[in-house]
């Protein structure tokens, strides 16, 4: 039975899932042995500290590089909400999405194939889209469940209330009534970054400096507004 299952997932419609089902299983144990140093933040807080600053600031080169190119920046990080990003560990979620895409994908490929037998080429387009779909819809209540389910977790993060009424630089594209990512440091000195948005309907470009006027514990998300305009 071993030979068979093996010969599904390894063919070739299955095989991007399959690559995606084992780097999920990857990035569990990278959490489980406690090497998603950002995880604890995360989890508590919607914080990272100065180790995440580097990668941010490429994630932040790569948006407006698209946002050159036309794409919305602010949808990327409406679509980084909705996955439940600040809900629980990145970790998690990368691999929670992985495996849950993975499995729609073979889900819908067996559809598929006892349908259309021989499996049609063209139909994997169709199903890499569909379960992109379900796997981001499955994530994002998944990381929500388990954002309710954890227990608070004792850490060296920033308590959220403690960084109301401290100043900032928006960092992402922009910050809007939906998301928004602003770089400060806290009462140490530490760098950090937090998530966002404005408290009005107005959007804060991306450099401008603000203040952080509230926070909101069922979003986890910070209202900001302008302090000076942005240079």
């Amino acid at each position: 039975m071993q030979g068979p299952l093996v010969s599904i997932l390894t063919a070739w419609y299955n095989l991007p899932f399959s690559l995606m089902f084992m780097l999920s299983v990857i990035f569990a144990i990278v959490q489980a042995v406690g090497l998603g140093g950002e995880s604890a933040a995360e989890g508590d807080g919607d914080i990272e500290s100065d180790a995440d600053v580097d990668a941010d600031g490429d994630a932040d080169a790569d948006l407006n590089t698209d946002g050159a190119s036309g794409l919305d920046a602010s949808g990327m990080f409406s679509l980084l909400a909705f996955i439940g990003m600040g809900k629980a560990p990145l970790a998690v979620i990368i691999s929670m999405l992985l495996s849950s895409v993975a499995v729609s994908g073979w889900a819908l490929n067996r559809v598929v194939e006892t349908l259309f037998a021989p499996y049609p080429a063209l139909a994997l387009a169709g199903v890499l889209l569909l379960s992109v779909l379900i796997g981001a819809v499955a994530t994002s209540r998944g990381s929500r469940f388990l954002g309710r389910a954890l227990p608070p977790v004792s850490t060296t993060a920033t308590n959220e209330l403690a960084l109301v009424g401290r100043m900032g630089t928006v960092v992402s594209p922009a910050v809007d009534p939906v998301y928004g990512m602003v770089r400060l440091r806290d009462r140490s000195g530490t760098m950090i970054n937090v998530f966002a948005t404005s408290e009005d309907a107005a959007m804060i470009s991306q450099g401008a400096n603000v203040m952080l006027t509230s926070y909101d514990e069922q979003k986890k998300r910070f209202s900001v507004r302008i302090i000076e305009p942005s240079k």
